[in-house]
């Protein structure tokens, strides 16, 4: 292990064993939850935050199902029994969460914010560290997933389809009969029957991919634009063989493509914020995960081994994505209220010069 790798080690066992010392746990000692900051402390982009602390949600974008997910990764590692614990205690709170308190307003085949999330949470951790005892609560989740197919949903990555075919691939010979395969291609359909094709670009309406607050115009980015929207197709293409799915992966990303900033090296983040100066609106460009370079540099690089007829142009691409990113982050470090969290914009690079 060379020096960079043992620091990057360090910096995760450091921030697991915060983790196993700050857990709460039941009386029995086998559920286990946080204290966090909550999106309620945000109420509209540009204003004061203030400060908001509330026990997680099950999830695993914002809740115990993400912190016990990073916790089987680490303990896998380690092999630290604090850290293992600490993993499956955090399943099993999900799993008592969700059955105490069903997610209203989300759909349960969001994977980062509902059910399916958790379900795909449950099955990595159970396979990592050898807690089988995990795997029962999966198919019951997963039944709650495939009701919610025919209920109105989002469609990209944070919400709905986008976010849920991938995750349903990788669970594929969880349920039997290809279930979740089954699902997945559902799904995707979805996606190509909502979709407009015009020539080789495809597009999604911005309300029925994020909901009619998001954006007035289609997205670039991972979490709610094109990037996330083509990689699922991406992924089913490659789990299908179906060349529709291809198409319309292809065509995602070159409707991102003509929306390419070369001054920036940075794609436009088209969402309904007000962005005014001297009365004039500007665009934004972020640099977090789920908006601008970051997320676009991992769908790119993903791209290129399950598209490989064009590795070479999703390559470039995603070099390009990567240069963007790492000088925002030398930017953002030196600011005195640095966050490099996943997804942070970067406040620096939210304006065109």
């Amino acid at each position: 292990m060379n020096r960079r790798s043992s620091e990057f080690l360090d910096a995760a066992v450091a921030i697991g064993d915060t983790f196993c010392t700050q857990a709460f746990w039941d009386s029995s000692g086998s559920l286990c939850n946080w204290m966090g900051r909550t999106a309620n402390e945000v109420s509209q982009r540009g204003e004061a935050l203030t400060p908001t602390s509330a026990a997680l949600e099950a999830e695993l974008y914002g809740g115990s199902a993400g912190v016990g997910l990073f916790l089987a990764e680490l303990g896998a590692f380690t092999g630290d029994d604090r850290h293992r614990r600490t993993a499956v205690g955090a399943m099993r709170r999900s799993f008592r969460h969700l059955e105490l308190h069903p997610r209203k307003g989300v759909s349960s085949l969001s994977f980062f914010r509902g059910d399916l999330g958790v379900a795909f949470a449950a099955r990595r951790v159970s396979r990592l560290l050898g807690a089988p005892e995990l795997d029962a609560p999966v198919a019951e989740i997963l039944g709650r997933v495939a009701n919610a197919v025919g209920e109105p949903h989002d469609l990209d990555v944070i919400g709905g389809n986008a976010g849920a075919i991938p995750a349903l691939v990788a669970l594929d010979h969880v349920r039997p009969a290809d279930e979740c395969r089954k699902l997945a291609i559902i799904l995707g359909d979805q996606m190509l029957r909502s979709g407009r094709q015009e020539g080789a670009v495809w597009t999604w309406n911005p309300d029925e991919t994020s909901g009619p607050e998001m954006a007035s115009e289609p997205l670039a980015g991972l979490a709610h634009g094109a990037s996330g929207m083509g990689l699922a197709l991406f992924e089913l293409h490659a789990a299908t063989g179906r060349s529709e799915f291809l198409d319309a992966a292809r065509g995602a990303f070159a409707y991102e493509d003509a929306l390419f900033d070369s001054r920036q090296g940075n794609w436009p983040d088209l969402r309904r914020f007000e962005r005014f100066e001297v009365g004039r609106a500007e665009t934004g460009f972020a640099v977090a995960w789920c908006h601008g370079a970051p997320g676009i540099a991992l769908a790119r690089l993903r791209a290129s081994v399950l598209d490989p007829a064009r590795a070479d142009e999703h390559l470039a691409t995603a070099r390009t994505a990567i240069d963007t990113t790492l000088r925002g982050i030398d930017k953002r470090l030196a600011l005195a209220t640095a966050d490099t969290s996943l997804c942070t914009d970067l406040p620096g690079l939210r304006r065109s010069s």
